[in-house]
């Protein structure tokens, strides 16, 4: 849902906090926290990013983000 908190796997498998954007039937769109704020203002933003639903994770605060991270005990968002 727009606006929800999620976890990213980037590229080199570096996470991401970031918020959703848009969900489309292939992808999430992602922008940060701040650029949420000044899109969801009408304000000029970079536009967000999309993401393989494969690779946005439910955001869960008790994950340690600077730990290595073992992705197949995330939940992948959306399901």
């Amino acid at each position: 849902m727009k606006g929800d908190k999620v976890i990213v796997r980037s590229f080199g498998d570096k996470p991401l906090v970031r918020m959703v954007w848009e969900i489309t039937s292939s992808a999430v769109f992602i922008c940060t926290e701040e650029n949420f704020s000044a899109l969801s203002r009408g304000n000029n933003g970079l536009w967000p990013v999309g993401f393989p639903k494969e690779c946005v994770y439910r955001y869960n605060p008790k994950i340690n983000l600077n730990a290595p991270i073992v992705w197949d005990q995330l939940t992948v968002y959306g399901n």
